[in-house]
């Protein structure tokens, strides 16, 4: 994985209370001293019990989650966890992966099992996977998140340790959702330091646990403190940020958000701008005064009807409204030639001739007619 140098030098991972209330975190100061005393002493635990004790887990944790009842058997079960971890944690473990091999899954009970395994003796929880070979993806992630919830720097440095093992992408999500509850700001940070092949993912999840998380005020925050660099950061968070705003924002929001920030380098990304004029679209208005801005702001020299193409494809009549609206734009004549190329590529020739007479300018009016010629042939 190359993972093992990507800590050094960073000081420790810190929770940041406010940060962690700001986005629905909870209060977890623990006396991590004290917890890894109880992790030890449970350790030594396990040596003495007998036979007899161990052999009976299977059948008590299937009492437990045979329970139809889903509020009984949580309560139940997390009485029964609390009871036996971390002392019969593998016993519990074997009993899981056995039902799950017979198609018995307990999806909540196992979750619940491996993020409690977390929390009181993550570094065996650690052990037994690594011990599983590639087997456990679904197990790292939720032993990750939790102990980077609850411990984040020592998980931190457990996933720095894991080397080139198949489980390290299950560990990275879970780590970068677990660190993402913890602290936001903090785990951008993280990230960052990663190596650039792993920063990706780390990103994306990150970014979806604040957009999903907070209010669409307090994730545009966080993404304008996003750094510049590297650009992944931008590039991963604004496609969900996006899409959420669409969703949870007045008609206009996301025309408003993205216009503003034309200036910012991720604004010069092609495929993004198609996504914001998608979602203006989606989100109730107009989003060719965008693209006008777009277009003008970064020209592509390649193919510069490419964005209001994309756009007229999927609302021909929309565009048609829009240069009625505004004869004499500096981006009509685009617009135009973006609506005749759709329409050429239609089969809808006469429409489209109708459109090219309207083009003042004939370079604009030989690019959308010298578009239909290449793909025809």
């Amino acid at each position: 994985m190359g993972c093992a140098g990507f800590l050094a030098g960073r000081g420790g991972f810190r929770v940041k209370d406010s940060s962690s209330a700001a986005f629905g975190g909870a209060d977890r100061s623990v006396d991590q001293r004290n917890d890894r005393r109880l992790r030890t002493g449970a350790r030594d635990q396990i040596g003495s019990l007998s036979e007899q004790e161990r052999a009976g887990i299977p059948a008590a944790a299937k009492a437990v989650l045979s329970s139809n009842l889903d509020s009984v058997r949580i309560e139940r079960w997390l009485e029964f966890l609390e009871k036996n971890m971390p002392q019969n944690a593998d016993a519990i473990a074997e009993f899981l992966e056995a039902e799950k091999l017979e198609g018995r899954t307990y999806p909540v009970g196992t979750t619940m099992f491996w993020q409690t395994w977390a929390k009181v003796d993550a570094e065996g929880a650690l052990a037994y996977l690594r011990g599983h070979g590639d087997q456990g993806q679904t197990e790292m992630w939720n032993l990750m998140k939790a102990w980077a919830y609850f411990d984040p720097a020592e998980a931190s440095k457990a996933f720095a340790g894991l080397g080139d093992s198949p489980l390290g992408r299950s560990a990275l999500i879970g780590l970068s959702d677990g660190l993402a509850g913890s602290d936001p700001t903090a785990a951008v940070d993280f990230a960052a330091r990663l190596p650039e092949e792993f920063q990706g993912t780390a990103a994306r999840q990150i970014a979806g646990f604040v957009v999903r998380e907070s209010g669409i005020g307090e994730a545009q925050a966080w993404f304008d403190a996003l750094p510049a660099k590297p650009e992944v950061f931008q590039k991963e968070a604004i496609g969900l940020l996006l899409e959420s705003m669409c969703r949870r924002s007045e008609a206009g929001g996301v025309e408003k958000f993205v216009t503003q920030r034309l200036d910012e380098s991720w604004s010069s990304n092609p495929a993004l701008q198609s996504l914001a004029a998608t979602m203006i679209a989606n989100n109730g208005g107009s989003p060719w005064e965008y693209v006008s801005k777009a277009m003008e702001k970064y020209p592509n020299p390649e193919n510069p009807l490419a964005l209001a193409s994309n756009m007229a494809a999927q609302n021909p009549e929309s565009a048609l409204d829009w240069v009625n609206l505004n004869p004499d734009h500096r981006a009509t004549d685009a617009i135009l030639a973006a609506t005749a190329r759709v329409y050429l590529q239609r089969g809808k020739s006469e429409a489209a001739s109708a459109l090219l007479d309207r083009i003042k300018d004939p370079a604009l009016r030989d690019q959308a007619e010298a578009k239909q010629v290449v793909e025809k042939r």
